[in-house]
Order: C-alpha cells, then sequence, then structure tokens
C-alpha cells in the first residue's frame, strides 16, 4: 500500500460518515436567581440560600446577560455589572443625568445616559470614547452581533465592538425619531418616508424602499428576509434589497398582519388569509374568512391553523387541508392553544385535541364551571382549567392522566406548565406542585394575597408572593431558608452554559485522543492524538453523531469504530513519538453557545488490519458562554 493510496481511505472514511442523522442539542444549565426588590438585589442559589446580597437605591432592576454570565444591575446612582458570585467587574458606571438606560450584547453592554452614550466590556472596562448625543432627545441603543447602533434624534450611527464609528451617519429624512432593527450582517433603517437596508458597514444595499400609503412603514426581519408593510401593500425583499415577487396588495379594508414561519410568509387580511413562501410565490389557494372579524392564525413547525368567528382550520405548510374544519360549538369565538404535535380548540362549552393531522383524539372535555376552560400544553401534556371548578391533566391521545385537582378559582395564568411538573394558584391563597401525571409533591404552599408568581427551571421552582421567595426542587421539598425582601420582589433565572468536554468510546490499534483548553466561545482548544510514530492522519469534526457507532469491519478494520460524521478534516503527521495535535480556536458569536461537535482521529498503521487504518475514541465538546 502507497501512502497516497492510505491517505485516500483516510479521505475516503470523511466522504462516508459525512451524511449521517444529527443527534441531541445541549442543555442550558441555571445557578439559581437574581431577586431585586425596593433596595437591594440578591442572588438566591440552587439550593435556596442567599449567595450575595447588594444594597443599592430605591427601586432597582436587574438583567441577566447569559454570556458571562453576568448580572447588569441598574438603579438611581448608575449601573453595575456583576459576575454570577456577585462580584463587580469594573466600578459603577454612574448616572450623568436623566433616566440611565442599558443595552446588552454578546460581549457588550452599552449605557445610555441623557447626554451620551459608553460602550462596555462585560469586565465592566469603558470601550472607545463617549458618543456624545447630536439631537436633543436622550439617544437609544442597539448591540448586535458585531456593532452597536446608536439612535439620536436627527441620525443613526453605527459603531464597531471598540467604539469606533463605521461607514457615514445616516440622517432622518421624516420627523419622527428612526426606528432600526438589526440581524447578524443588516442594519434595518426605518424612517417616515423609506426603509433601507445597510450591511454592518454602513453601506446600503439596495436602494431606499419607498412609502407607498400615508403612515410609516412597519417592518418584519427573519433570516435573510426583509418584509415591508405599507398601508396598501406587503413586499419581501432579500438582505441585498432586492425585491422577491411581486407586492402583495391588500384586499380587506385594514393594513395587513404578516407572521413569518420558517420558510413561509403569512399576510392576514381583513377578508383572508394568504401563504407565501420566502421568494414571494403564493403557497395554496387562499383561506376566506367566513366571519366578520380578522381571522387569527397560529403556527407549529409544520402546520398553519387558520381560525375565523366560525371554525379553525389545520393546513400543512403547503396548505393543504389536514382533516375537515373544526366548527365552533358555542357562541363565542374558538381559541387554540398548539404545539408541534397538537392543536388544541377551545369552544365556550368545551374542549377538543386533535392532532397536527386533524384527527381528533379522545372525547369532548366538556366545562364544568361558569367559565370558559383555559389551557396549557408542553411536550406530551395538556391542562385544562375549569377556572371555578377543577384542572384536569391529558396526554396527546385525549385521555386523562390522574385525578381531576378541585379548585376554588384560577386566574388565567394561575396554572404554569414546566418541563417536569406543573403548579396551580388556587384562590391566591396556596401554591401546590404536581408532577405531570398530576401527582401532588409536596405540601401545598401557603401564599398572601399580594403579587404572587411561580418561576421554574429545570429541577427547581421559585415562589413568590409579598415579601417572601422560597425556593424547592422538583419533588416540591422547599429548600434553605424563606427569603423576606422589603417591598414586592422580582425575580428571574440566572442561567447560562457551561462548556463541557466529554470523552466516549473506545480506540483500536492504541489509539487514543485527549482534549484541554477552554470549552467556550472564543475559547481554544486542544486535540491531542497518541497512535503510532511518524505516520499520517487525520482529526475528523463531526457534528452530527451516530445513534450506534459504525463497526469499521465492514471496510476490513475489524475492532474499530466510527463515532460521528467527519465533514471536516485536518491532515496531521505524528511525531517520533507518535503525538501529534491540532489545536482550534471557537467561534466567538453567541449564537455558537451550547453548539456540539465531536471529533476523532484517524491514523495510516498498515500493519494493523487490512484497511490499514485505526482510530481513536470520541471526543465531544459543547462550547459554553464565552469570557
Amino acid at each position: 500500500m502507497t501512502t497516497f493510496s492510505a491517505v485516500s481511505r483516510l479521505l475516503l472514511l470523511s466522504a462516508t460518515f459525512s451524511a449521517l442523522p444529527l443527534l441531541a442539542q445541549a442543555t442550558t444549565n441555571c445557578g439559581g436567581y437574581v431577586m431585586t426588590d425596593d433596595n437591594s438585589v440578591r442572588l438566591v442559589d440552587g439550593q435556596g440560600n442567599v449567595a450575595f446580597t447588594m444594597a443599592t437605591a430605591n427601586y432597582p432592576t436587574a438583567m441577566v446577560s447569559r454570556v458571562g454570565p453576568r448580572l447588569i444591575v441598574r438603579d438611581a446612582t448608575g449601573t453595575r455589572i456583576l459576575d454570577q458570585n456577585g462580584a463587580v467587574m469594573g466600578s459603577l458606571i454612574a448616572n450623568l443625568g436623566g433616566y440611565q438606560t442599558v443595552a446588552f450584547g454578546e460581549d457588550r453592554v452599552v449605557v445610555v445616559d441623557y447626554n451620551q452614550a459608553r460602550i462596555f466590556d462585560l469586565d465592566g472596562n469603558q470601550i472607545g470614547a463617549a458618543i456624545a448625543k447630536t439631537a436633543t432627545q436622550q439617544q437609544r441603543a442597539q448591540v448586535g452581533a458585531t456593532r452597536v447602533v446608536v439612535i439620536d434624534g436627527n441620525q443613526v450611527r453605527i459603531f464597531d465592538r471598540n467604539g469606533m464609528q463605521v461607514g457615514a451617519a445616516i440622517p432622518k429624512t421624516g420627523t419622527v425619531t428612526q426606528v432600526v432593527k438589526t440581524t447578524s450582517n443588516r442594519i434595518i433603517v426605518i424612517d417616515d418616508n423609506s426603509v433601507q437596508i445597510f450591511d454592518e458597514n454602513g453601506l446600503p444595499k439596495g436602494a431606499p424602499i419607498a412609502r407607498t400609503g400615508t403612515n410609516r412603514q412597519s417592518v418584519k426581519v427573519d433570516g435573510d428576509r426583509v418584509i415591508v408593510i405599507d398601508d396598501d401593500r406587503v413586499r419581501i425583499f432579500d438582505a441585498d434589497g432586492f425585491p422577491q415577487g411581486a407586492p402583495i396588495t391588500k384586499t380587506g379594508t385594514s393594513r395587513q398582519q404578516v407572521q413569518v414561519c420558517g420558510n413561509r410568509v403569512i399576510v392576514i387580511d381583513t377578508d383572508r388569509v394568504r401563504v407565501f413562501d420566502r421568494n414571494g410565490g403564493a403557497v395554496g389557494a387562499p383561506v376566506t374568512n367566513t366571519g366578520s372579524n380578522p381571522q387569527t392564525v397560529e403556527t407549529t413547525k409544520d402546520r398553519i391553523i387558520i381560525t375565523d368567528d366560525n371554525r379553525t382550520e389545520i393546513f400543512s405548510k403547503d396548505m393543504v387541508s389536514q382533516g375537515a374544519p373544526i366548527t365552533k360549538t358555542g357562541t363565542d369565538r374558538q381559541t387554540v392553544v398548539v404545539s408541534d404535535d397538537a392543536v388544541v380548540v377551545i369552544d365556550q362549552d368545551r374542549t377538543r385535541i386533535f392532532d397536527k393531522n386533524g384527527a381528533q383524539q379522545g372525547t369532548p372535555v366538556l366545562r364544568t364551571g361558569s367559565e370558559t376552560q383555559r389551557v396549557r400544553i408542553d411536550g406530551n401534556r395538556i391542562i385544562v382549567t375549569d377556572p371555578d371548578s377543577q384542572v384536569r391533566v391529558f396526554d396527546l391521545s385525549g385521555s386523562q392522566i390522574g385525578a381531576a385537582i378541585p379548585v376554588t378559582y384560577c386566574e388565567e395564568y394561575d396554572v404554569e406548565l414546566f418541563e417536569q411538573f406543573f403548579t396551580v394558584t388556587d384562590d391566591f391563597t396556596t401554591v401546590t406542585i404536581y408532577d405531570r401525571d398530576a401527582n401532588q409533591l409536596g405540601q401545598p404552599v401557603q401564599v398572601g394575597y399580594g403579587i404572587q408568581h411561580v418561576q421554574a427551571t429545570y429541577d427547581r421552582i421559585l415562589i413568590i408572593d409579598d415579601n417572601k421567595v422560597r425556593v424547592f426542587n422538583e419533588l416540591g421539598v422547599q429548600l434553605g431558608s424563606m427569603v423576606t425582601t422589603t417591598g414586592e420582589p422580582e425575580a428571574q433565572p440566572v442561567c447560562w452554559q457551561a462548556g463541557l468536554i466529554e470523552a466516549f468510546g473506545t480506540g483500536c490499534g492504541g489509539a487514543s485522543q485527549a482534549a484541554y483548553g477552554d470549552a467556550r466561545i472564543g475559547g481554544t482548544l486542544t486535540f491531542e492524538l497518541d497512535g503510532p510514530a511518524s505516520t499520517l492522519g487525520i482529526l475528523g469534526v463531526g457534528f452530527d453523531n451516530f445513534s450506534s457507532p459504525i463497526n469499521l469491519a465492514v471496510v476490513g478494520a475489524p475492532g474499530c469504530f466510527a463515532y460521528t460524521n467527519i465533514p471536516i478534516t485536518y491532515a496531521l503527521a505524528t511525531d517520533t513519538e507518535g503525538f501529534a495535535s491540532q489545536s482550534l480556536t471557537m467561534p466567538s458569536a453567541e449564537l455558537y453557545v451550547g453548539a456540539q461537535f465531536t471529533t476523532q482521529f484517524y491514523a495510516i498503521d498498515l500493519g494493523a488490519n487490512a484497511l490499514g487504518v485505526i482510530a481513536t475514541g470520541a471526543v465531544q465538546t459543547t462550547l459554553g458562554e464565552g469570557l
């Protein structure tokens, strides 16, 4: 076997493994809750203990940036950036006048005072010079992936992440302040008279999209499509400002409404609903409104559900009807709650569960109280609430799970359905935790008549009322001590994705893989091969792990296994001791947080087997938050 033919076999393996299916997504870790009251900020950890308390001026607000992660705390004195342990990064960003506002993105925080805007990194260091306002009103700011957009009363300016202006200012052409929408590489500026698309360097893409009605245009942005809505028409443009298809002229009496769902653009007139592809081509026939009020539209990954005054209809994304229209049984209009697998139609007197093909599941759930039922749906569970009677749990087949839960009275948002459990707040006096099979977990939690709400992460539940905050685990057991606050508290989870490096599988022919480094966006990872001395090999990087490893005995390498596809390969050579390494710098964009990839080495060893190739085990890397 020649060296060339051996390398060819390695590349043949790469091509063979590059088109097999995707496995799981990464999960997010949550480390507690950030809580504010009248004059403090606290972090309550996952065990219900107060990890830190910071005294503030009256009525602070707290925001959570998943990158870092960071807590951004603002009060009347200014803004502070905290890490997840409560340590202040940098110093207080003092309020220099007016109502200080904050915008943040992947790794930048923009603080806007009355006269200027300042850019900071996540460690509290100011980046570049302050950006002075150019009009009388206070500036606004938006933070994109690589750009900071500052909106004055008379113009829009674009800055890079280091505070340097990019391109020329975009002057206002109307009387009202401009509105800006951003994508990963486009900035859309909406004026009184037109819409203009710019790239991230401030260069215009295409001509201004002039207004055709009397009112200011509205815009929806979805990936590489910009949808401009005028009083009399809807127009679809690509990211370079080129129109896609003909204008969609209004057929009703009011301005059109638009929804975007995947590769479909849905235009709602007062008299019909029409569906278009992303190039402006009509999909299927219009759905005529049989009532007097505009239709409403719900969407899932592969269904479009349209409701008017008289009925609900389910369609595929190609606008093929799924089952017969679902006619209302009461006098009021139906409401619809959907998931990817179920469509739940709520009438005045009953609730009906349908699969995504329009087939009714089980029997109607008849109303037992005096009010229209409320519905929650998550995954394989549907919760139907009769507000003054009972709560019942159903599966997707319409079968009731467990016994009905009697209630005195539940408002619309008093029943909350989470990944592992649900909660019922009854008559403003108790909160009770149940598993998804309607089994009670722990004892009812007594609450007051003040403001109260429930928040949850995967395995923790936070109950807030009046001036008390309590944390419970997924079994309904209270953790830590009750936290008493000054005034009515607000809370939100502090979640981030921690990086992870996990080895799995076995190698053959004595080959092994090691990996180390910073498994976060923007970090550097090193992958090492320990194999035959002075030979050639490849590091394969894949994104689609095989559900079962592929035994390479079928190609002449018994005892060797492939664990992932390898669409990306790096050629390398081992030294005289059999070592080789490859360092990879991870992308820094926040969209890669939680991304997973798998690495595996293959090396030439002509005497090992008929193929002349051996393999290591695999390493799966999950990218976490950036620095």
